[in-house]
């Protein structure tokens, strides 16, 4: 309950968002797009939107095997990175994020680039207003590793890990159907299901996963399965308030290779529960500002963490 009390001021305060948004029908509501969960429906051929944000993140400690919360002094993070997205044939669109990341841990600090990634939507077919029929849009993701992963300094407590080291290509598939309600508001609802698959790493000395100064080796990624449910409440025609509800469990991570302290680099399977609460307010049709919460509920041998997040969208 304290984790509903704490989400409740933020809902009326202001709200964040790591979800795409899209440009909507002048006649329809103006919304930002929740925070975690993407779209169901894709950007028109010539349309674009350009989405910068800022995530403030406060690692909070682990949960355990047996879903035990366990408090530690964790890696405190901030995150600005850019999402632009454009519509490139009929049905199809294109995403690229660009992602900075500063860390911070017992006085040392540390900025870098983090892992890029690119994704590509299709939409199946468009929400039909009085029928049961949503927007479905199925999106190919790709994470890239470009963030520093390998032979990390050891004075910098784990600061300058800034990337998994790893390609991960993902599936997924977006439901969207918006819905009237007291007659002159709107109820988006999206759903998102998604799979993703990783390349193993390639690490040499302390590293990501942890390690010591003779690891030579590969890291094995687990597989990760990634739900969200999210509803959006129009307020008025500027004002919304958002939730979204995670769910991702990942498989065991595993290591091979030469390494005087191997079990550093294996984990077990992970399960994470998280809830975003968000406020938005929208310009006009094509801007909007939503800031916020992201944090976690419940986990097994995952993190405990706390984001705030900040997000202004302009779309064309």
């Amino acid at each position: 309950m304290r984790y509903l009390s704490r989400a409740f001021p933020l809902l009326i305060a202001l709200a964040f968002s790591s979800a795409h948004a899209n440009k909507r029908p002048a006649d329809g509501p103006w919304l930002t797009g929740p925070v975690i969960a993407g779209p169901g429906h894709s950007l028109k051929p010539g349309e674009w939107e350009v989405q910068p944000y800022l995530i403030v993140k406060e690692n909070r400690g682990v949960y355990s095997n047996q879903w035990h919360r366990m408090r530690s002094h964790g890696i405190n993070e901030v995150n600005p990175f850019l999402i632009y997205g454009i519509g490139v044939f009929k049905n199809f669109d294109f995403h690229l994020t660009l992602p900075l990341e500063y860390r911070s841990k017992h006085g040392q600090r540390s900025l870098g680039l983090s892992d890029i990634s690119a994704e590509l939507g299709y939409q199946v077919c468009k929400d039909v207003r009085d029928m049961w029929l949503p927007d479905i849009r199925f999106v190919l993701k790709e994470i890239f590793p470009s963030g520093r992963f390998n032979n990390l300094n050891a004075s910098k407590n784990g600061t300058d890990a800034m990337g998994a080291g790893a390609y991960s290509t993902g599936l997924g598939a977006n439901f969207q159907k918006l819905f009237y309600t007291f007659k002159t508001q709107f109820l988006s609802m999206r759903l998102n299901l998604g799979y993703a698959i990783s390349s193993r790493a390639r690490v040499h000395g302390l590293n990501t996963y942890g390690g010591t100064a003779d690891t030579d080796g590969r890291v094995r990624l687990g597989n990760a399965f990634t739900a969200v449910v999210s509803a959006e409440q129009t307020l008025s025609r500027r004002w919304a308030l958002a939730i979204d509800v995670q769910f991702q469990h990942i498989a065991k991570t595993r290591f091979s290779g030469t390494s005087s302290n191997p079990s550093s680099m294996n984990a077990s399977s992970s399960v994470q529960w998280s809830l975003a609460p968000a406020i938005e307010y929208n310009i006009s049709a094509n801007a909007g500002i939503i800031l916020g919460a992201w944090f976690t509920v419940a986990g097994r041998n995952s993190s405990d963490f706390t984001s705030w997040v900040l997000s202004f969208t302009y779309a064309k």
